[in-house]
């Protein structure tokens, strides 16, 4: 049974669901996929703490996670610290597929 499958789940976090369930999904089978949806799932839980919190509209994850550091102290430094770890790890994993597929292409043309 999938860790991230709940029954009767609000329509409202429904997508965090999909994300969290597609990364547990694929962790054996495409680790770089899993990651970029890990990072997406991360991404999508600080969406939802702004707007729970009301901190306003920022674009980038990196923003958010900055805020969330810099303020009054309200969120624990190991939240920050591991949102932060996943933003860079998706990144990483986002750019390693890139180069695969380029590879693919490039392998594929010839």
């Amino acid at each position: 049974m999938a860790n991230f499958q709940v029954e009767n789940l609000d329509a409202e976090y429904d997508q965090t669901q999909k994300i969290a369930y597609s990364a547990e999904l694929t962790i054996y089978t495409s680790p770089l996929t899993s990651l970029t949806a890990f990072g997406q799932f991360a991404e999508y839980l600080t969406i939802l703490i702004f707007e729970l919190d009301g901190l306003g509209d920022y674009s980038k994850q990196y923003d958010r996670i900055n805020l969330m550091r810099t303020s009054s102290g309200d969120y624990p430094h190991e939240l920050i610290t591991r949102l932060e770890g996943m933003r860079k790890y998706r990144n990483k994993s986002t750019h390693a597929e890139l180069r695969k597929k380029n590879t693919q292409m490039k392998n594929w043309s010839n």
